[in-house]
């Protein structure tokens, strides 16, 4: 069953109704694409708790966003199925290096970690993937443009605080040696077991406004 609205992407694969998502930042950045699809959007609650009932959906989707797995089985339903795709957090790590700057918070969620939390909320893993994603920067406007819009990579991040380093990449990118850094993805597939729900129903883009690309 084709549930991955993915909002952000442009190309959302269309829900039988009825049709769920989770208040995000994604959603609100895309009120056109929202309402073009019908969607019935509800707003997030604390600790990532979903507001639905138990046993409510065949499959939950999570793209980049944080999640309770013990919330991921209450709403699944019976042989239902959670995917999820991550940032790992050696996510351009190579960025932070270079500017002196700290690593990212949680450097130490990969796929062995998310892949351990829906096992032990009594979810099944079926399928797990990882990728290191090769990004290049070849001048330092592009840089510091990019640091702007995704602000989590070096939270301090500050033009005239960082000075000295970006000198210092500029000039190593003029002479020809531009700054190489990889994107850390991985994902997971997990089941709900069979005979561990009640019903079975239609699917949900579960997200939380982490904002992560």
């Amino acid at each position: 069953m084709p549930v991955d609205v993915r909002i952000e992407s442009g190309r959302p694969i269309d829900l039988p109704p009825p049709r769920w998502a989770r208040a995000s930042w994604h959603l609100r950045a895309n009120a056109t694409v929202v309402a073009w699809l019908a969607l019935t959007v509800v707003a997030a609650l604390a600790g990532d708790v979903l507001p639905f009932p138990a046993d409510a959906f065949a499959v939950v989707a999570n793209r980049h966003e944080s999640y309770d797995p013990r919330e991921v089985r209450r709403v699944l339903a019976d042989d239902g199925v959670f995917v999820t795709q991550q940032v790992g957090g050696r996510d351009l790590e190579e960025v932070n290096r270079a500017l002196g700057a700290p690593p990212l918070a949680y450097r130490g969620w990969d796929l062995a970690r998310a892949a351990a939390g829906p096992a032990e909320a009594g979810l099944t893993v079926t399928w797990t993937a990882r990728a290191r994603v090769r990004t290049t920067f070849h001048d330092v406007g592009a840089l510091v443009l990019f640091l702007r819009m995704v602000p989590w990579q070096v939270p301090d991040f500050d033009a005239v605080r960082y000075g000295h380093r970006l000198r210092a990449l500029h000039d190593r990118m003029a002479g020809g040696r531009p700054l190489t850094a990889h994107a850390h993805r991985f994902a997971l597939l997990a089941r709900r077991p069979p005979g561990a729900g009640t019903r079975r129903a239609s699917g949900l883009t579960c997200s939380t406004p982490r904002g992560r690309w």
